[in-house]
This record gives C-alpha cells, structure tokens and sequence, in this order.
C-alpha cells in the first residue's frame, strides 16, 4: 500500500474522532479516582482510546508513516528520558501516573496528528472547533464579570476552570491564532472572523486579572513585527495597534471600576509586597534546594510537591508558606527540580527547536498554512512566558501545546519515514 493511500485510508476517523476530543476537553472536568489521582473526563477517556488505536494500527499493519525530522526525533528523545526518569525517582508510583498521562496527550495530538493528518484543511478545522468553544467560555467569563462587581481573582468559567491563572492563559492562547488568522487567513471570512475573536479574547485576557497572560499577550504584540514587518504597514497595522490601546483603555476603566481598587494596586500586584508574589519567591528557593541535592535526575516527574515539606525555604512567611500541595510557579524550574540538568536540557532544546522551526516554517511555508504556524507559533509563545510565573503544563493546556508542536512540526516536514517492526 503507497504512503498516500495509506493516509487517506485512516485520517478520516481519526480526525473525526480527535474534533470530538477537542470539543469535549474544554468542557471536562476533574473526576477524583484516589486521594492523590483525579482524571480529566470524558477527554482523557477519549485520549485513551486515541492512543490504543493508534498503538493497534501500528501491531496490526507493521509500519508507520510520519514526517521526520530533528524536531520529531527530539520530541521522543524527551519522552524516552521521561521513561528513565520515572524509573529512578523518588516517588516512582507518582511519577509513573504523571508519565502516563503526559504520554496520553502526546501521543495522539503530536504523534497521532503526524500520522493520520496531512490535509491543512483539517487541522484548520480542529483550530476553528477550539475557538469556536472558546469563544464560548470568552463570553460567558466576561458576562461573570460585567454582570457583578469586577475582581480580582474571580475563578472564571468553573466548574470547567478552577482558577482565574488557567482561564487567562487559556484566552491568550486563542487570541494569538485568532490574530494570525486575522492577519494571514486565505478567505475574507477568516480575517472577519479572525479579527472579531481577537477582540473578544483580548477582553476576555484582560477581565481574568492574570498578570502572566497580560504579559503573554503584550509580548505578541511585540514578538509579532520582528516575524513579518510587513504585515505591519498600512491598516492593519493601524487596526492592531488600536486594538492593543482600545484594550488597554478598557483595562483601566474596569480596574479602576472595581471595588476598593485605586491606580497604586497594579503597582502593588506586580511588587514583592503582595503576598501570592512573596510566595512565590519561596516556591522558587525551594525548586532550587531540590535541584542543588538532586542535580542529575530531580527528585521525579511530578514529585515537588511530596518533596516540597523536605526542602521548604521560606523567605517570606505566608498563609500558604507550609501548604505543601503548591506548585514552584515556575514551569523551567520546576522540570530542574524534578527532572533534573539533564530533563531541563532537553526541555529548553525542546522549546528553542519549536521557536526555531516555526519562525522557519512559517517564513518558507504556503499562504495556506501561515495562519496555522503563525498562530501556533505565538500559542506557544504565550504558554511559554506563562510558564516563567505558574506551572499549568497539565490537561486542557497540554493538549494545545502539543497540537502546536504538530503544526509546526508540519511547516518544516521534508518527506516521510518508514518504521517497521
């Protein structure tokens, strides 16, 4: 059977069956199995079934087709290490669990998308299917907060989001492929659509009061000219910068709106004076202590948090200062404390590849495919700066990671690899 047929025989199903995934993920909730365990139903069931799928194809037909490259081979290379790492911690069971669920998103959204999808039709489809939902979530989280008195940390869109910090990102995130299909959609509608979502998940970030995704979304502003100076020329140009003070007129006016809040309190969120930030000075001592004791491996995949009483450094008391269920917030930390100098490597390759190969694939790639590159590209990039402030690398935000490591791992595919058993 040729590659193509091969292809066209099994992307179907599969890209039917993953659009239900990612419509049903968003409204998933976390199901307690143990004390320690919870999963994320119904998706991860359907991640499941994904993934066995996939695995069943692969015994029964003996071969995989997938695009190859350094970024591919780098992915399993982490995933390979994942294995080890989890074999030589400190809290196995624990890490085993983690490992397993990082791989049930792995595998069907970067390696499974590899596979089964080639058409950009499709792939556009599952990102239209995401901010479709999301622009649902959008408006409900803006209503909760136009509806009452505007706060602070008000948890947005529960039970689906616990938090307002996920919420935030989460509406980052889709505004920057809403942008790049405002920006580089291939029909009028797109760039309509594109350009309606971008103010819609603008307001949505700035209502969350998630200081790292205000960030995250001023850096696309800026990260955005260096990739294309030419879309910046000319009315569109004009539009999104109207849009980044349009945005943040409405930010002062709601902040300044909410009760009790004066100008001096976005100085105050962003000093060591609030206590959530002196927190995190203390998560981040703690992350370090880790790694200095730990400097190879970590301590383990997912394991912080049951070392954390161990290796506690509080530098600035706090109501939460002896909570032990509480991430470093700090994502690159937080892999060097668990997974030790040689996980962080490969993280941080990991991530300059994706950056790399999508600022690469978008530059050389079709018009068809630079809403989707552009969009992943500047996803990621979001998550990315999240990351220096929290640690939510876990359910509805890995699966979008990963889709974005697909996409881009798209943009720079030379041809296919053969693998047989």
């Amino acid at each position: 059977m040729s590659t193509l047929n091969y292809i066209k025989q099994q992307n179907s199903f599969f890209s039917g069956l993953l659009i239900v995934f990612l419509v049903s993920f968003i409204f998933s909730v976390d199901l307690p199995i143990t004390e320690k365990f919870a999963l994320l139903v119904p998706a991860e069931v359907i991640l499941a079934i994904l993934v066995f799928l996939i695995i069943l194809d692969f015994l029964l037909r003996r071969v995989l087709f997938i695009p190859w490259n350094t970024f591919v081979e780098l992915t399993i290379l982490f995933f390979l290490y994942n294995l080890l790492n989890t074999l030589v911690s400190k809290h196995v069971v624990v890490s085993a669990k983690a490992f397993i669920r990082e791989s049930l998103y792995y595998i069907p959204l970067f390696i499974g998308i590899l596979l089964f999808l080639r058409d950009e039709v499709k792939i556009k489809r599952l990102v239209v299917s995401i901010m479709t939902i999301g622009a649902i979530f959008a408006l409900w989280g803006i209503y909760q907060q136009l509806s009452g008195t505007v706060t602070n940390y008000a948890v947005l869109g529960a039970p689906f989001f616990n938090e307002h910090g996920s919420y935030g990102v989460y509406m980052a995130f889709l505004f920057s492929f809403s942008l790049a299909f405002y920006l580089y959609g291939t029909t009028e509608l797109q760039k309509h659509l594109g350009l309606i979502l971008t103010f819609l998940f603008f307001a949505a970030v700035i209502l969350s009061f998630a200081k790292a995704a205000w960030i995250s979304v001023l850096i696309v502003f800026i990260v955005l000219p260096a990739i294309d100076r030419r879309k910046f020329d000319g009315l569109r140009g004009i539009t999104i910068c109207v849009v980044l003070v349009i945005g943040l007129g409405i930010f002062l006016i709601l902040f300044l709106s909410a009760e009790g809040y004066r100008l001096g309190i976005l100085k105050f969120l962003f000093s060591l004076e609030y206590a959530a930030n002196q927190e995190r000075v203390n998560r981040v001592a703690t992350a370090i202590n880790m790694f200095k004791d730990n400097p190879i491996f970590g301590v383990g995949i997912r394991s912080y948090i049951f070392e954390y009483d161990k290796y506690k450094t509080i530098i600035f008391p706090t109501i939460h200062s002896e909570f032990e269920r509480m991430s470093s917030h700090n994502q690159y930390l937080d892999i060097l404390a668990n997974r030790g100098i040689v996980g962080f490597i490969l993280f941080f390759a990991l991530i300059t590849t994706f950056l790399r190969s999508g600022l690469k694939g978008f530059r050389t790639c079709s018009n068809r495919w630079k809403p989707l590159i552009l969009g992943a590209l500047l996803g990621n990039i979001t998550y990315f700066i999240h990351w220096l402030f929290n640690t939510l690398w876990v359910g509805k935000l890995e699966a979008l990671f990963w889709l974005c490591f697909a996409i881009v791992a798209f943009g720079i595919s030379s041809g296919f690899k053969k693998i047989r058993i």
